[in-house]
Parts: C-alpha cells; sequence; structure tokens
C-alpha cells in the first residue's frame, strides 16, 4: 500500500543501526500557544555521529505522494545540524513558525542524514551515510477531517477487500479512527472491524485531506463472509 510510508509510522522509535530516533510521529497545532515537539537522538555505535536535518513537504495525489524540499521556513529544525558523541543523547526542537493561515493540514518529514566522523582510523573505515526519517503533520484548531458517512461499496478478491475512503475535510485522519461496519442485502447482522484491532495491524492507513485513499484489508481481520459495501462510523474520543 503506498500510503504504509506515513501509516507505519505512528510508533515511539527506531533503533537502526548508528541512531535511536523517537518519537517518530509528531503532530503540531498551527495556532496553538506551543507550537514544537520534541525529537531525541540517541547515538548507539562505537563511532562519533555527525547528523544534519533537512525539512521535506510531503504532497499527496491520488496514486500515491511526493517529497521535495520545503520552499519555506515554517517549519525549522534546532540545531539543524551537530555532532554527537558514542553513548549521547542529542534533543532536536521541532518548531512551526509559519503565521499564514492554512488552508488545510500539511505533512512533513524532517530528514536526518547520519555519517560517522573521520578518526585516525579512518583509511581502514567506510564512511557510510545513513537516512531516517521523521514526519511532522500540522493542522490548526479549526481543522476538520470529513470522510464519507454514506455506504462505500468494496471488491473481493483472493487476498482479502479493497475499497476506496474519499476524506472531504482539511485535515489528515487515519484509518484506525473509525469502526468498519460490513454488509451485504440479505444480511440481517453486519460485521464490525473496529478501529482498535486495525490500529494493532498492519492495514492501518493514512488518509490527507482532499484525496481519496485506496484501503487493503486482507482475510485475516474478517471473518469470511462476502460483503457489497462498508460503512465507516468515528470512534467517540
Amino acid at each position: 500500500m503506498k500510503w504504509m510510508f506515513i501509516a507505519l509510522l505512528w510508533g515511539v522509535s527506531w533503533g537502526c543501526l548508528a541512531l535511536e530516533v523517537g518519537p517518530l510521529v509528531h503532530e503540531i497545532q498551527s495556532d496553538a500557544a506551543v507550537r514544537s515537539t520534541k525529537v531525541m537522538v540517541r547515538n548507539n555505535s562505537a563511532a562519533t555521529q555527525l547528523v544534519d536535518a533537512q525539512v521535506m513537504q510531503l504532497h499527496f495525489e491520488s496514486d500515491g505522494y511526493s517529497a521535495s524540499p520545503a520552499t519555506r521556513d515554517d517549519l525549522i529544525v534546532m540545531p539543524p545540524a551537530f555532532r554527537i558523541a558514542p553513548g549521547r543523547s542529542q534533543v532536536l526542537m521541532l518548531m512551526w513558525t509559519g503565521t499564514a493561515p492554512l488552508k488545510a493540514s500539511q505533512s512533513y518529514s524532517v530528514q536526518l542524514s547520519a555519517m560517522n566522523q573521520d578518526t585516525e582510523n579512518q583509511r581502514n573505515h567506510i564512511a557510510i551515510q545513513i537516512n531516517y526519517n521523521v514526519i511532522v503533520h500540522v493542522a490548526s484548531g479549526q481543522h476538520q477531517e470529513r470522510l464519507q458517512s454514506t455506504p462505500i461499496s468494496v471488491r473481493q478478491t483472493p487476498n482479502g477487500i479493497d475499497f476506496m475512503v474519499q476524506n472531504l475535510g482539511s485535515k489528515y485522519t487515519k484509518l484506525s479512527h473509525y469502526d468498519l461496519s460490513f454488509s451485504s442485502p440479505g444480511q440481517n447482522q453486519p460485521e464490525i472491524l473496529t478501529g482498535d484491532v486495525i490500529a494493532n495491524s498492519e492495514s492501518d492507513a493514512f488518509i490527507p485531506a482532499g484525496q481519496t485513499t485506496e484501503i487493503h484489508l486482507p482475510k485475516a481481520l474478517l471473518s469470511g463472509r462476502t460483503f457489497g459495501q462498508v460503512t465507516l462510523k468515528k470512534r467517540q474520543p
């Protein structure tokens, strides 16, 4: 699923080779009193790491997403570059400084690039650059998601069920924020797939504002019955 790049980044931390980075996903309210969040970076390697950050804006289309360097300094990273010794940690501050009202929620990827610092034994070592991504979603308190509330036709496949979800609102959301009710003509009792189950599976999906997203649910999440439609109901906080 092309949206899984975003959907799976709702975890706590990522320990990979040199650095441990977390949390991986952040939400900032653009019109709140506090418009910042923190990222912890820890060097778990035996070598000093040189790290720099680049802010990329994510663009969503019907067939997927793309990323490009942010053209404005609305989201800044402090410090933008740093050196981190073995066993030490560095706190990054991600700050929203934009002043123009947002028409819809925005999403960014803060790309952290890490490379071993040259040492006296550098001739015997190869410097390897490793990239890490921290996702930042920005929305105002006025933005709201608005998914299609009428029944949606579903398509049965050998691997499960596919359907399209349209977000007509101004804010992103996730499939796991909804309970799914599957039904077919002639069936008295619908089958409910709760958001809790979706959240604990690998089938959760990020649904951007103003976009239609294709959803794929595997057979393992459902009973095996044949369905014709699904209705999404927002979960209560």
